[in-house]
C-alpha cells in the first residue's frame, strides 16, 4: 500500500465500501462514515507522496521524516500535500459554495471514530460520504 497509486486506489476502495456499507447495513452508518473520513486521509497521504516524489511513503527508509505523515489530522495533511493554497483559493473563489459545505463535514472526521459509540444518522452519514467523495475528487484532479 505504499506506493501513491496504491495510496489512493486503497482510498477510493473505502469510500466505495463506506457507500455499500451505507445502503446495505443501516446499523453500521457511523462505520461507514468513519471509513470515507479515512479514505481523505488516505488520498491526502497519497498526494504528499506525490508532492515529495517519494516512491514508497512508509518505506523504513524515510523513517526518519515519516512521522511528519503519520498524523490523521486532515488540515495538516492537506497543508504537507501542497494543495493547501489551491484549496484555501477554491474555497474563497466558491464563496458558501458545495465546496465550503463539504470541507466542513469532512474537517470534522478524527481518527478516534473508529472507537466511538454515538449514533449518526443516515443522511449525515450520505452527506458526509459525498462531501468525501466530491473531495477526493478534487484533490485527485489537483
Amino acid at each position: 500500500m505504499e506506493t501513491p497509486d496504491a495510496i489512493e486506489k486503497m482510498a477510493f476502495e473505502n469510500l466505495k465500501d463506506a457507500r455499500a456499507i451505507l445502503n446495505n447495513n443501516r446499523n453500521s452508518v457511523r462505520n461507514a462514515r468513519y471509513l470515507a473520513g479515512y479514505s481523505i486521509e488516505l488520498v491526502l497521504k497519497s498526494q504528499i507522496a506525490r508532492t515529495l516524489n517519494i516512491p514508497n511513503l512508509f518505506s523504513s527508509n524515510y523513517k526518519k521524516h515519516q512521522q511528519a505523515f503519520l498524523i490523521h489530522d486532515l488540515y495538516q495533511l492537506l497543508f504537507y500535500s501542497g494543495l493547501f493554497v489551491k484549496f484555501e483559493d477554491e474555497k474563497i473563489m466558491e464563496s458558501k459554495g458545495e465546496f465550503i459545505k463539504d470541507w466542513s463535514r469532512i474537517k470534522a472526521w478524527n481518527s478516534s471514530w473508529r472507537y466511538s459509540i454515538d449514533k449518526c444518522s443516515e443522511q449525515t452519514a450520505r452527506e458526509f460520504i459525498n462531501s468525501c467523495e466530491r473531495l477526493t475528487k478534487w484533490i485527485r484532479e489537483n
